[in-house]
């Protein structure tokens, strides 16, 4: 037997794997599957950045209220009020 002739039936398996379509459904269903699985991924990814960035901006601004309430005086609280919402009010 030739080595370079000695396909043991490769071409033939090979063509008739490519003529059968019994797992066409299966396969379009993974793929979609598999497409809307990233699709959910790439935005909870997105979502979560969003979420961390406004988590940010809220440690900020309770800070800065801790610290206005902190360095005022009772009778100043109104004073206080106005200025917490001048600086955080943009959240």
């Amino acid at each position: 037997m030739d080595i370079k002739y000695a396909t043991f039936g490769l071409r033939e398996r090979l063509a008739q794997f490519c003529a059968d379509e019994r797992g066409t459904a299966t396969v379009d269903f993974v793929v979609f599957t598999s497409s809307f699985a990233a699709l959910a991924v790439a935005t909870a990814i997105d979502a979560m950045e969003a979420v961390d960035g406004h988590a940010d901006d809220l440690t900020l601004c309770i800070k800065r209220q801790k610290n206005t309430l902190k360095n005022s005086h009772k009778w100043d609280y109104q004073t206080s009020l106005n200025k917490m919402q001048k600086r955080c009010g943009r959240i």
